[in-house]
């Protein structure tokens, strides 16, 4: 018999649990959304609470990077004209794509465009079939999230 001692609460999670990204901590620091199961696609970012049109839900935080993925945002920065991508690290990696979104960016700044009841999903236009998109598609092979610009207004 060892001697190490025993996690109760780790034992009582079943494999499923302890590998369900909805249950893990750096998910659930945003008191505004929750990552759950999404009808649209695997796992989607839902509002916890009413939130108005115009509201902050929340900020896209990860590395920079120049290579694409799947949870790359990308941005172009008109100072620098050129683009770059944020591997997203937080809750915001989960957002789905809609053709009738309730949500979009400035910046790396998320805010909903009508008002959102909670429990609904929460969801942004990708933009896969923007004009916007297609020089950053030759440039990155992009085919993930929407570009966005990033002016320092």
């Amino acid at each position: 018999m060892s001697n190490l001692p025993i996690d109760s609460e780790a034992n009582s999670k079943s494999p499923q649990d302890l590998l369900n990204p909805t249950l893990d901590p750096k998910y659930q620091c945003n008191p505004r959304v929750r990552v759950d199961f999404s009808p649209i696609h695997g796992l989607g970012l839902f509002a916890n609470v009413d939130l108005p049109a115009f509201t902050r839900v929340g900020r896209y935080e990860g590395e920079i990077t120049q290579e694409d993925g799947m949870h790359v945002l990308w941005l172009y920065d008109e100072q620098t004209e050129s683009w770059y991508g944020i591997d997203g690290d937080n809750e915001m990696r989960f957002l789905n794509h809609s053709d009738n979104p309730n949500a979009e960016w400035s910046d790396v700044e998320l805010f909903t465009v009508r008002w959102i009841n909670a429990g609904e999903e929460i969801t942004f236009d990708y933009g896969w079939g923007d004009e916007e998109s297609t020089d950053l598609d030759e440039e990155t092979e992009n085919t993930d999230l929407r570009p966005r610009t990033m002016s320092n207004d």
